[in-house]
């Protein structure tokens, strides 16, 4: 598959993103020709490149839970989906659904380029930012995907998670898409020349 064909297969998603974003991904990783994720394992310190991170998360009140990453890669970046910062609601909603026997469509979070698309993809920043903060080593890298659409990509290289800001800004999937891939490389790069800093 080239550059191509990933857009046009890709660009014609929608609704299930949730269902779609390892799929995407992971097609994403055999195009650029790097390794695809591994599988979990049981021994939790042994997921360094895997989907569905588990990380263990401080609510503030004294209480904890566990959240899953969407795509973890150990001291590189922390990814999330769009639909993955609302997943606790959508699973709500398809649950009333059953109860009430009403029709269940897919849908995506919000219409791309609405206001509510864009506190949609503000809000998975967050949570990234959240999963990051629970993970004994920052990633220098916070990434928003939404499936078939865009990235936006933050980074902080000081790797305090203070600092987050947008490196490389928004790509879309479009006639862009070598443009994107390069500028993923080129950062990637640069992050490791960065010098390490005392924690």
């Amino acid at each position: 598959m080239n550059a191509d064909d990933f857009i046009q297969r890709w660009q014609r998603s929608g609704g299930a993103e949730l269902a779609n974003s390892q799929s995407f991904l992971k097609e994403l990783c055999q195009l650029l020709g790097v390794p695809e994720p591994e599988p979990t394992r049981s021994d939790e310190s042994q997921n360094t490149y895997v989907f569905e991170k588990a990380v263990n998360l401080n609510n503030g009140d004294g209480t904890s839970s566990t959240g899953r990453v969407d795509l973890y890669r150990q001291k590189t970046f922390v990814l999330e989906s769009k639909q993955g910062a609302e997943r606790r609601a959508n699973e709500l909603a398809e649950a009333l659904a059953t109860v009430t026997q009403q029709k269940r469509h897919r849908k995506g979070t919000a219409q791309r380029g609405s206001a509510q698309w864009a506190q949609a993809m503000r809000a998975a920043f967050q949570q990234a930012k959240r999963y990051a903060e629970a993970l004994p080593e920052w990633a220098p890298f916070l990434i928003v995907c939404d499936v078939g659409f865009c990235f936006d990509v933050y980074a902080d290289f000081s790797c305090s998670g203070k600092n987050y800001y947008a490196s490389t800004g928004t790509w879309h999937l479009n006639s862009r898409i070598p443009e994107f891939l390069l500028k993923i490389e080129a950062s990637d790069e640069t992050h490791q020349t960065e010098p390490e800093t005392s924690h």
